[in-house]
């Protein structure tokens, strides 16, 4: 790194400076990379709208929506522990980690997704180009069976469409376990934290 200081300054002022500097070129490559990353993350997201073709769900089984809710209800974490009591999703699971919107919205949400495919993230935390949701639980471990899926899905796509984009999750920023390590009160989010987004 050039001197950028003045000749006469002290060799201690010069080091002091020197760390300000540097600290200052590192944050303006950060906010660069930020915004990188930010358009990129639009561009692909305009991508996935454009090809996006929404999901008709058709008429939904009373009976399997109630039994999803209650499920959606009973899971630890409960599925609106995580995603928020609409589903809107955008809430820090973990450092670095954000979760889904699981609303109905075809733009942010789920409305793109076939029900197969929702059923396949729900057991198996994988996506629907075969991408690991890497702090989704994977309930298929935890007992869930693919009926029980179904029913939850029933009852996200019975929930009303919510435009929310969540932020994006870099898997190996993440402690990356599939979220099937034991479930930790003490070091999961804070709930409370809800409220800001209704």
């Amino acid at each position: 790194m050039a001197n950028l200081l003045p000749q006469d300054a002290s060799a201690d002022q010069t080091v002091a400076d020197a760390s300000v500097i540097e600290a200052a070129v590192q944050a303006d490559a950060a906010i660069d990379g930020a915004r990188a990353t930010d358009a990129a993350f639009d561009a692909a997201d305009a991508a996935a709208v454009a090809a996006c073709v929404p999901f008709d769900a058709g008429v939904l089984d009373s009976t399997a929506v109630e039994a999803g809710a209650l499920l959606a209800l009973s899971l630890t974490p409960t599925c609106a522990y995580c995603h928020g009591t609409d589903y809107r999703g955008n809430l820090a699971v973990t450092a670095g980690a954000y979760s889904k919107n699981i609303t109905p919205d075809p733009a942010t949400g789920i409305g793109c997704w076939t029900d197969a495919e929702l059923v396949q993230a729900i057991l198996f935390g994988i996506t629907p180009d075969g991408g690991q949701l890497c702090v989704m639980p994977q309930w298929s471990t935890r007992g869930l069976d693919a009926g029980q899926a179904e029913e939850i899905v029933q009852y996200l796509r019975s929930q009303p469409p919510i435009v929310n984009q969540a932020l994006p999750t870099v898997c190996d920023d993440v402690d990356m376990d599939g979220g099937d390590a034991s479930f930790d009160a003490a070091d999961a989010r804070d709930p409370s934290n809800d409220a800001a987004q209704d």
